[in-house]
């Protein structure tokens, strides 16, 4: 394993703890580490770092690790987006996990392996290591290529994460430019990527960051690599945006995956992303949020 891994916590030792013996088996080399600070008067919050420094001060296999304990907290959105930025300081790539999703090895492998092919292909943007689709035969190639990539267990480069804007400036120009025309073809998806869109912007204290990162994306036409099965699997049912298990928590992983066939041609492949809209983001598990809370907060905060 080459490729530097970003490990993002917060409040949750115990599926830290599960995440740093897969990073363990891994043998990271090069690992940083970032724990957002506990809420003002939260001494669970307190605990929870104490035992996650505990843990991180254990790490017992040759690796360099670079690790940076927020002293304040910054929240769902600006404190991932900072630990991500924090890192690229000094990577020109990194594979990011948050301390609920638990990869299989062939997770590393897969990503370290496309990182490289791929560092200087504009076309594509991210390495997502969700499939959420196994029964639906996308190819059978190894992997393929989409619009859309969840972000449970993920890679970028630096090139791509520069582009990233929190608060997504230029989308009212995006918007009323009918870019979203060019992105997604069917009506019902821009319809649903606009109120979706609108609402991020709208919001003062945004309290998520993988939104504006889909925005990053689509904005540029960046495609998303997704594997043919799923490598990753999300063991955080409690958090800050749910507490209720989803169709995509605790999602199956595939530990025998290997990339035995590539792809002859680096398009989007639309028979999965029809399927995926439908199935899964049109289904309420929109990434990593509950959408139907998520509604209720835009709606209150926005007057959406």
């Amino acid at each position: 394993m080459e490729s530097p891994v970003l490990l993002i916590t917060f409040n949750r030792p115990e599926t830290t703890r599960i995440v740093l013996d897969v990073l363990r088996t891994a043998r990271i080399k090069t690992l940083y580490i970032f724990n957002d600070g506990p809420r003002p008067g939260n001494s669970a919050d307190l605990t929870a770092r104490r035992k996650i420094e505990e843990y991180v001060t254990s790490i017992d296999w040759e690796c360099k690790t670079k690790i940076y304990f927020s002293e304040t907290n910054l929240g769902c959105g600006i404190g991932v987006s900072s630990a991500i930025s924090w890192a690229f300081l000094n990577e020109d790539r990194l594979i990011i996990l948050e301390d609920d999703c638990v990869p299989v090895s062939s997770f590393f492998h897969y990503c370290d392996y496309l990182l490289e092919k791929f560092k200087d292909d504009t076309r594509v943007c991210m390495i997502s290591g969700n499939n959420y689709s196994n029964e639906f035969n996308a190819t059978d190639e190894s992997y393929f290529f989409s619009i859309y990539g969840h972000i449970w267990g993920w890679a970028t480069w630096k090139r791509v994460w520069n582009k990233y804007d929190y608060f997504m400036n230029d989308w009212p120009q995006f918007r009323d430019s009918g870019q979203l025309n060019h992105v997604f073809i069917r009506r019902n998806e821009r319809k649903y990527m606009k109120k979706l869109f609108d609402g991020i912007y709208k919001m003062d204290n945004k309290g998520t960051w993988d939104y504006q990162w889909f925005f990053c994306r689509i904005k540029e036409y960046g495609l998303s690599i997704i594997p043919q099965s799923n490598l990753v699997s999300n063991i955080g049912v409690e958090g800050i945006h749910t507490n209720s298990k989803t169709n995509a928590h605790f999602y199956p992983a595939n530990d025998k995956y290997s990339i035995s066939k590539e792809p002859l041609f680096i398009l989007c492949n639309e028979f999965y992303d029809r399927n995926h809209f439908k199935k899964i983001i049109n289904q309420q598990i929109s990434f990593s949020i509950n959408i139907n809370k998520f509604w209720q907060r835009l709606r209150k905060k926005t007057n959406f």
